[in-house]
């Protein structure tokens, strides 16, 4: 019973009733980086392009600021961001993005524009990346790096 159940859930989002009672403004996504491959929290450019293939083939992308308001039985639309300003977001995002006409906004932070200045989740993707084992000692403590 239980597969049933999760089975209907799953495929509902296909249904038109489901446009109809669901807000009509857009579902905002948020991404940040999009590196040729996995990288810490980032979305490798590969597994993006199938999100927006995905996204392009059963929902309504629009810019998040000029979008027009939708009707019960229009499909759901969604407004595509990106946090912090990486390069690979120009890199790799945009040609994505363009390749299949969707707007998106870009929101820029300067604090990693600046050498030696990074946001706080780059320090720790350094850390695991440069410390696989359970943690390090800085300064005689040891900085607690497992899960």
């Amino acid at each position: 019973m239980n597969g049933v159940v999760t089975g209907a859930l799953r495929a509902s989002w296909k249904l038109p009733f489901i446009s109809s009672v669901t807000s009509r403004r857009p579902i905002v996504l948020l991404y940040h980086g999009t590196p040729p491959r996995r990288s810490g929290v980032s979305m490798p450019a590969d597994a993006f392009e199938q999100h927006i293939q995905f996204l392009t083939r059963h929902f309504e992308c629009v810019p998040i600021g000029g979008r027009r308001k939708r009707r019960a039985f229009d499909k759901i639309q969604v407004a595509v961001t990106f946090d912090d300003g990486f390069r690979n977001n120009a890199t790799f995002a945009a040609p994505i993005l363009r390749k299949y006409r969707v707007p998106a906004t870009f929101f820029l932070c300067s604090r990693h524009a600046e050498p030696d200045r990074y946001l706080w989740f780059a320090y720790l993707e350094a850390l695991e990346e440069n410390f696989p084992g359970d943690g390090f000692s800085f300064r005689g403590q040891f900085m607690d790096m497992s899960p």
